[in-house]
């Protein structure tokens, strides 16, 4: 189901993100992906989405992002 609805965003011209934090909780407070940000990164890139915005708010490790190589879950 999740895939069609992926196709109808990308039928209409528009593109899909989603939010991720490389903390152990969000700017907010939700949960974060510290300890998981390969595991994480491997799903939403199986999810075919277009772009990932990645905070760092809450981490222990300021580089885990360049570890991660989270970056290229972008499309171009």
């Amino acid at each position: 189901m999740y895939i069609s609805t992926l196709q109808q965003i990308h039928s209409r011209g528009l593109k899909l993100g989603v939010y991720l934090d490389t903390g152990n909780t969000t700017c907010n407070g939700y949960p974060g992906s510290e300890g998981h940000l390969q595991q994480d990164a491997q799903t939403l890139a199986s999810w075919q989405l277009d772009m990932v915005k990645l905070n760092g708010c809450n981490t222990q490790d300021p580089h885990q992002y360049d570890k991660c190589k989270c970056h290229t879950l972008t499309k171009k």
